[in-house]
């Protein structure tokens, strides 16, 4: 195994996050539990439900049947994705290194059975031994108790020398207290010592552990009648290349290994980019309050563009002599850097400002009534890498484009993420019935075309 032997990668997932959201802002009435549900199935369950042995998946017609007295709540992607980001600003108070997978929020589902699957992260816990006493296990848990205190959320652990080996322990983790209720800050260790991970239990686990690879390609594998990473492992790299290609069939065999060197990348909390202007005499009339916001829109759309980044949030403050701070945001629907959009946005800030201006502390009597905003602070937050544009394919002789397609596409998917970059299998036109059964019935056939 190429990697760290220590266990100093956490993997935190949070099973039952979504219905732990859910009990933190509505309790639950006497006697009622809930069940969050999103098209017609059960996503997750509360504590209660899941002690009777219910588990998600369930159909919300077979639930009410079993439990007609359970309350429903639709599954809201915004209230989600803000209380995770809640979970990673305590983790990344603790922890050197916080990479999050999957936002809970994400439009696409990223579980099994097409539910979304519970959030997780990856966590550096190298060097924190040396700052805190106890080990690796000692210090999930308490980093679990303190997330279940401040956010109602139970947060397992999985740890291990690479992602994929502490992912896989997270996974097993969660299989093995699968219907029971979540405990904060449990943790396992992927089993082996100081020499590597125990080869009989990695050569066991399904492929579906496989860390990192699209679901595209645990799906291939499956066609293919390998099932567990031994299986992975045993298969020569001339024979995986001959259905991936050599890149992705290399990569294939380290992770089916243990995985490879790749340390946690400090991705939380997202970058943030601020501007400040004191304008001398205040805010008195609308051209300078125009010019300042144009300029500084002009600013943060310049630093977001040059490093290929977005926003999705921008914050806008007022600040008087006085020390007197008023400030307003505003949350995106998409990922902006233009500087028109930005300007637009912060104008319609200033409008909200100004009015809490005039109606606040002060306003009315006294020396602070006539005080006009002396600096304004712009802000973009939630920043996020900006879509690209085209790819360039410099094709292979001898091999088709519609091969090279699917390698650029499963390569960008393990750099990018599945939810940004799908493979081309499941994003391509519908294929004929004749292909599916071919597929179906002869999974080495996948790519022959229907005549």
């Amino acid at each position: 195994m190429a990697g760290q032997t220590a266990a100093e990668i956490a993997f935190a997932v949070a099973d039952g996050f979504y219905a732990a959201v859910e009990l933190r802002r509505q309790p639950p009435s006497a006697g009622r539990e809930l069940a969050v549900v999103r098209g017609g199935r059960v996503i997750d369950l509360s504590p209660g439900l899941r002690a009777r042995g219910v588990v998600p998946g369930l159909r919300c017609s077979n639930l009410l049947e079993l439990f007609p007295e359970t309350r429903l709540v639709d599954y809201e992607p915004e209230r989600y994705r803000e209380a995770w980001e809640e979970v990673l600003d305590l983790c990344a108070a603790r922890v050197p290194a916080v990479e999050p997978l999957d936002s809970p929020g994400s439009p696409e589902p990223s579980g099994p059975s097409g539910l979304p699957a519970p959030p997780q992260a990856f966590l550096d816990l190298a060097g924190l031994h040396g700052l805190e006493t106890g080990t690796g296990p000692g210090l999930c848990r308490r980093l679990g108790r303190d997330i279940r205190a401040g956010t109602g959320v139970a947060v397992s652990f999985g740890l291990g020398g690479t992602k994929l080996l502490a992912r896989a322990a997270g996974l097993e983790l969660i299989r093995r207290r699968r219907g029971e209720v979540p405990r904060a800050g449990e943790a396992l260790v992927f089993p082996g010592g100081p020499s590597g991970p125990d080869e009989a239990f990695l050569a066991s686990l399904p492929v579906s552990y496989l860390y990192p690879f699209p679901s595209g390609v645990t799906a291939r594998l499956e066609r293919l009648g390998l099932r567990t990473l031994g299986e992975v492992r045993r298969m020569p790299v001339e024979e995986l290349a001959r259905h991936f290609g050599r890149a992705l069939a290399l990569r294939m065999a380290l992770a089916a290994a243990g995985g490879e060197a790749d340390p946690v990348r400090r991705a939380w909390p997202p970058p943030s980019f601020e501007v400040v202007r004191r304008i001398p005499g205040g805010l008195r009339d609308r051209e300078t309050l125009t010019r300042v916001l144009g300029e500084a829109a002009d600013a943060l759309s310049r630093e977001m563009e040059g490093r290929g980044l977005a926003c999705r949030e921008v914050l806008l403050a007022f600040e008087g002599e006085s020390d007197r701070r008023e400030e307003a945001s505003r949350r995106l629907p998409l990922p902006v850097c233009s500087r028109d959009t930005l300007a637009l946005v912060l104008l319609g800030l200033a409008e909200r400002l100004l009015r809490a201006w005039v109606r606040g502390p002060g306003a009315v009597s006294g020396p602070a009534a006539a005080e006009f905003p002396a600096a304004v602070w712009a802000r973009t937050r939630r920043v996020e890498p900006r879509p690209g544009g085209q790819v360039g394919l410099g094709l292979h002789p001898g091999r088709s484009p519609q091969r090279e397609v699917e390698e650029v596409l499963l390569g960008l998917s393990l750099r990018f993420g599945e939810r940004l970059v799908r493979p081309a299998g499941e994003t391509g036109p519908a294929r004929s019935r004749r292909e599916r059964l071919l597929t179906f019935y002869d999974p080495l056939r996948s790519h022959v075309q229907a005549r």
